[in-house]
């Protein structure tokens, strides 16, 4: 049946969302000098929000999660109670202790 797979194309409101910002942009810009250069910087980061979040940065993410899991040799998930080099904390407090 036509339309029953996966949708290919976002949905109208998504395409109405990005007109509505760009357009409301756009007016604050015409306020004055400082408002323009605002509204240039935030154009700029939803622009590269939508980069990274979008299909492209699925990728990156992804790409970046296979490099930290091949060359990574980082703990999964630290403890409270892991130290330094593997000691406790309680066998840190403790030589700390005898030192000084």
């Amino acid at each position: 049946m036509p339309g029953s797979g996966p949708r290919k194309m976002p949905a109208p409101r998504q395409y109405i969302a990005i007109l509505v910002t760009w357009l409301v942009l756009q007016l604050i810009a015409g306020i004055n000098a400082g408002a323009q250069r605002a509204t240039a910087a935030l154009g700029w980061l939803l622009a590269l929000a939508g980069f990274v979040l979008g299909p492209f940065g699925k990728q990156v993410v992804n790409l970046f999660t296979i490099i930290g899991q091949r060359w990574g040799n980082f703990p999964s998930s630290p403890t409270a109670s892991s130290g330094v080099g593997g000691q406790s904390i309680a066998t840190l407090e403790a030589n700390a202790k005898a030192v000084g």
